[in-house]
């Protein structure tokens, strides 16, 4: 599956994650990533006062953990998108990331709650091989320690993109829906990545010895 964004195409990627716990610094935390160096996009969780990661978890303490996205794009190189919408461990969040090429602007919403962004410049695209659920191909320490579910995206959206009020009240839906159907205690479980019910995935961090 190629998910990699292009100027004058939408774009729609969705996934719901579980937070067992926070890296420091907070770009380790990949959920969902098609992301090299210079190139492509990823969600992750992230501090939001990323300008000073030598401090992250005085940071933390103070601003919280939150949805961010990075792209790559031909005019700022990496940007960034950060919700403000504050995360909490052993909790679900709905993420979707939406993009209309009409508007040329990007919608982040977790659980609903939307922040939007310009894009200027053409997207840089990913290597083929990717994407990748709770890990970077390219940078192999960083993997997200919880849990993922309903991951997927393409290059339409269930609605017009240019019609903000109609999308926002889809993705408010979407997310209470998707939601709903995710265990609150999932079940225990030892491998990497472990299938432990319909549409939910574990991923665990792989320890060093």
């Amino acid at each position: 599956m190629n998910l990699n964004p292009f100027y004058k195409n939408d774009h729609w990627v969705e996934v719901c994650f579980r937070p067992d716990n926070f890296q420091s610094p907070g770009w380790k935390n990949t959920i969902f990533s098609q992301h090299g160096e210079g190139t492509g996009w990823e969600i992750r969780c992230a501090v939001l006062a990323r300008s000073n990661y030598l401090f992250w978890k005085e940071e933390y303490k103070k601003s919280g953990i939150f949805v961010e996205v990075v792209y790559t794009t031909t005019n700022g190189y990496n940007n960034v998108i950060n919700s403000h919408v504050s995360l909490e461990l052993a909790r679900w969040y709905h993420v979707v990331l939406a993009y209309c090429h009409e508007t040329s602007t990007i919608s982040l919403y977790v659980n609903g709650t939307v922040t939007r962004q310009k894009i200027h410049g053409d997207f840089v695209p990913a290597p083929k091989s990717m994407p990748r659920l709770g890990e970077n191909i390219y940078w192999t320490n960083r993997r997200f320690q919880g849990w993922v579910a309903f991951a997927g995206g393409g290059y339409e959206l269930p609605v017009p993109g240019k019609d903000t009020p109609a999308l926002d009240d889809h993705v408010q839906k979407l997310a209470k829906a998707r939601l709903a159907k995710l265990p609150k205690q999932p079940a225990q479980h030892k491998s990497d990545v472990t299938k432990t019910a319909e549409g939910t995935t574990a991923i665990r961090e792989r320890r060093e010895q």
